[in-house]
C-alpha cells in the first residue's frame, strides 16, 4: 500500500488511499509538476508478474486514448512503480452509479435516461473505433458530483474487446472464457461465444436503464447459475418497467425491451440508435457520432499500444425474486445444456465419494 508523500513515477505526490479492490487500489496523488489533482490506480504487487492482468491494465489506458470521448475517464501517463504498474487518471469528485442505486434504488425517468443516454454516446464513439467495453455494469459508471446527470463517465475497459484492422475480433482471450457481471451481460456473453460485437453493449445499457427505472434487474435467478439459464433459454421478456413503476412516461417500455431483446438481431443496431430512441423521453440534448460501429482499429496485444495524450463492489444487492411465469419447456442451448450437463455429473460423482466415505468410516468403527 502507498503512503501519504510517497512518490510515483518520479512525478507524482500520493495524497490518501480513494478505494481499494481485490487486484489493485486507487489513490489521490499530486502531479508535482503542475500540483493538478490525478487518481493513480495500482496493480497490486502479486499481479504484476501475471501476463494477462497486466496486459489487462494496460488495455484501460490504450483504449481512453483511442476513443478520445469526454465521456470516457481520461487515462494520460501509465509506468511501474516498485515492481507494481501504474495508470494515472483524471480525478473524478462524485459517486459511481452502484452507488446512487444502493442509495436511493429507484431514479427519476428523466434522470434514468439521461444517464443512459450519456453512456450510449461515450459507447458510439468507442464502438466507431470498433472497441466494445463487455462490462458494463453501475460500478463502471461514474456520475460527477458538480455536473449533474450529464455528468457521466464510463470507467474500466479492461475487459474490452478491439477490432483488428482486418476486421475480425482481438481474440487475446481464450474462446468460451466469460467476461462481464451477471445481470448485465447478454446471453451471447453468458454462452461464451466467441463474435461478440457491439449489441453486448446495448444489452448492457438496456439492463442498466432497467434497473434505474424500476430497482431491479431485468432477468433475475437464485444464483448464478439460474439467472445464466434465464437470460439465455427464457422464453418470456422481461416484465415492462411501466407494470412495476405505473407512473413512467408511456412508450418508455419499447426502447427499453428492444434493448433486452435475447436474439441480438432484434436489438437496436448500434448505441447511436438506441439513444435516438430515448430522445423523447429525456435524452434530447445528447450528441453522438455518426459514424458505424465495429470500424477496425489496428490495436494488438503484439503491438505497441496507442501513444497517451499529455494531459489533465463487492457483489450488489441480492437480485429480487420474479413473480413465476407460465412457459413452455424451452430448448436448451447447446452450450448452456453442455454446462448444466457437467454440473449435474460433478454432483453425482461428489454425492458418489460421500457416501463411499461414510460407508468405509461406518466399517472401521467399533
Amino acid at each position: 500500500m502507498l503512503q501519504p508523500g510517497e512518490a510515483v513515477g518520479g512525478r507524482y505526490e500520493v495524497v490518501a488511499l480513494i478505494g481499494e479492490g481485490a487486484m489493485g487500489a486507487v489513490y489521490e496523488a499530486t502531479e508535482r509538476a503542475t500540483g493538478r489533482g490525478v487518481a493513480i490506480k495500482v496493480l497490486h504487487p502479486e499481479y504484476a508478474r501475471v501476463p494477462d492482468i497486466v496486459r489487462r491494465f494496460d488495455r484501460e489506458a490504450s483504449v481512453a486514448a483511442a476513443v478520445g470521448h469526454p465521456g470516457v475517464v481520461e487515462v494520460f501517463d501509465r509506468g511501474t512503480h516498485a515492481g507494481a504498474a501504474f495508470l494515472v487518471m483524471a480525478l473524478l469528485r462524485g459517486e459511481t452509479l452502484a452507488a446512487r442505486l444502493d442509495r436511493e434504488a429507484v431514479l427519476a425517468p428523466a434522470a434514468s435516461v439521461e444517464i443512459a443516454g450519456r453512456v450510449l454516446s461515450a459507447l458510439a464513439a468507442a464502438h466507431a473505433k470498433g472497441i466494445i467495453h463487455r462490462d458494463l455494469k453501475p460500478e463502471n459508471v461514474f456520475l460527477v458530483a458538480d455536473e449533474g446527470d450529464g455528468g457521466v463517465r464510463l470507467i474500466d475497459f479492461g475487459v474490452s474487446k478491439f477490432r483488428r484492422a482486418q476486421g475480425s475480433l482481438d481474440h487475446s482471450t481464450l474462446e468460451g472464457t466469460l467476461f462481464g457481471t451477471p445481470g448485465y451481460m447478454a446471453p451471447e456473453q453468458c454462452m461464451g461465444q466467441r463474435d461478440i460485437d457491439h449489441r453486448a453493449d446495448v444489452f448492457a445499457v438496456g439492463a442498466l436503464l432497467y434497473e434505474m427505472l424500476t430497482g431491479r434487474l431485468p432477468f433475475v435467478g437464485a444464483h448464478r447459475g439460474e439467472l445464466f439459464l434465464e437470460v439465455v433459454r427464457g422464453t418470456s421478456p422481461p416484465e415492462p418497467p411501466s407494470r412495476l413503476v405505473p407512473a413512467l412516461p408511456a412508450g418508455l417500455d419499447e426502447p427499453v425491451l428492444r434493448a433486452l431483446e435475447r436474439d441480438r438481431a432484434r436489438r437496436f443496431g448500434s448505441a447511436r440508435e438506441f439513444l435516438d430512441a430515448l430522445r423523447p423521453f429525456g435524452a434530447g440534448g445528447i450528441d453522438a457520432v455518426s459514424l458505424p460501429p465495429a470500424a477496425p482499429i489496428n490495436i494488438d496485444d503484439d503491438e505497441p499500444p496507442v501513444p497517451l495524450r499529455r494531459s489533465s463492489r463487492a457483489p450488489r444487492r441480492p437480485v429480487a425474486p420474479r413473480r413465476p411465469v407460465a412457459r413452455r419447456r424451452p430448448r436448451i442451448a447447446p452450450a448452456a445444456a453442455a454446462l448444466l450437463s457437467l454440473a449435474l455429473l460433478s454432483l453425482a460423482v461428489l454425492a458418489w465419494r460421500r457416501c463411499a466415505f461414510r460407508a468405509q468410516a461406518t466399517s472401521l468403527s467399533p
